[in-house]
């Protein structure tokens, strides 16, 4: 049977991100991946849950679009016990704080760790300082993959904004940050399901896990917990 994670992410960037972070982690060939999307009242919620039951592959996820990033948490809490019978090995969730203020951060914290479940299944709560967008923005390789002449170089020149050195928790406006970034090549970044592919596909996963992990706190979390369940 194929060791089981279940991913609980806030909106459609993180999951499509997740889905190319654990191919590319795992080998497409070792891991099978179900995307679910949360909406709706509990009992609603509980039925799109289900996913596939069995996998001809070493690893399964499931990767579930909460829809919101304050029901993240709350999903994870709610379907813990389904999540232990189903024969989980690992629940992860992940979300921003994007646009409430560093201020409100331990309170969200504190909020988040009041309703985490506990039991034989290890769960781990990511939150990403910003939006996941400034891990984007400093995995400067992937600019030429958007538009070719579009470089860390250029975005440093046009912008003042230093990819190689800025530190991502400091990016007030990921997003449009990036989308700004984009349209010095006459490009967009918008939350369109194919924006978000287009990058998501462009970005060095290798570099993410391996350099950039150490200089981005929270992606350096999540890594860990992934490369820990790959082990």
């Amino acid at each position: 049977m194929a060791k089981r994670l279940a991913v609980f992410v806030e909106g459609m960037t993180e999951q499509l991100f997740i889905q190319k972070l654990l191919i590319e982690m795992a080998g497409r060939h070792n891991i099978t991946i179900d995307l679910v999307q949360a909406r709706g009242s509990a009992s609603a919620r509980m039925v799109i849950l289900k996913g596939h039951s069995a996998s001809n592959t070493r690893y399964y996820a499931l990767v579930c679009d909460c829809g919101a990033d304050n029901t993240v948490a709350s999903d994870i809490r709610d379907h813990y016990d389904r999540l232990s019978k189903q024969g989980y090995d690992l629940v992860l969730g992940l979300r921003d704080v994007h646009p409430e203020p560093d201020a409100k951060i331990p309170a969200i914290r504190s909020a988040i760790a009041k309703i985490m479940p506990t039991g034989a299944i290890p769960v781990h709560l990511v939150l990403a300082i910003r939006e996941i967008e400034a891990w984007f923005i400093v995995e400067d390789g992937h600019y030429p993959a958007v538009h070719p002449a579009l470089t860390a170089a250029l975005i440093k020149a046009r912008m003042g904004l230093d990819t190689a050195t800025v530190a991502a928790e400091s990016i007030a406006a990921p997003a449009e940050t990036l989308h700004a970034a984009y349209q010095l090549q006459g490009r967009a970044y918008h939350k369109s399901r194919r924006h978000v592919q287009r990058t998501v596909d462009a970005l060095d996963y290798a570099r993410l896990d391996i350099e950039l992990s150490t200089r981005v706190a929270a992606l350096g979390e999540l890594c860990g917990h992934v490369n820990r369940f790959f082990t």
